[in-house]
């Protein structure tokens, strides 16, 4: 078995984290089995990436991942992002991830990406600017990746 760093953990990690952050924050009180479902994925891909370590190297991941994740909420938070602004940024940037070969996206979470979207379309049906918002989600995936190599990942 190859030895992985904290740094490739974290890596592995950061697309399901913010993925749950997104659904524990804005469809916590849902009785949507699909989002429940969701959430779990995300959780169990988080905990496959940390499952194997000691405990100290556990919760120093655990800690890690969460300074990043809270660092992109306060970016979403000043930004001013909705839910869909949110998704629609962490998507983007997860493709590019996959596309320059940073990461690895499992079948479960490209699942979820396909869930979310589903839910955000509909609620995008009445909207007509929708071109415009996802326009400014993908102006942010260069911000989002500057957070997280200020990090130290993806570098």
């Amino acid at each position: 078995m190859t030895y992985a760093s904290d740094k490739q953990l974290i890596e592995d990690a950061i697309i399901p984290a913010l993925l749950a952050t997104l659904l524990k924050m804005h469809f916590n009180n849902t009785n949507n089995d699909e989002i429940k479902e969701a959430l779990q994925i995300c959780q169990e891909e988080v905990e496959k990436s940390f499952s194997t370590r000691d405990p100290k190297r556990r919760a120093r991941l655990y800690n890690r991942m969460d300074r990043f994740v809270r660092k992109v909420g306060s970016y979403m938070c000043k930004n001013k992002f909705c839910t869909r602004k949110y998704l629609l940024a962490v998507t983007g940037w997860a493709t590019s991830l996959v596309e320059a070969g940073g990461i690895i996206i499992s079948d479960e979470i490209y699942q979820v990406l396909d869930a979310l979207g589903s839910v955000i379309n509909k609620g995008y049906e009445t909207i007509e600017d929708f071109d415009k918002i996802d326009a400014s989600a993908l102006n942010h995936v260069s911000p989002l990746h500057k957070l997280a190599q200020d990090e130290g990942y993806f570098i």
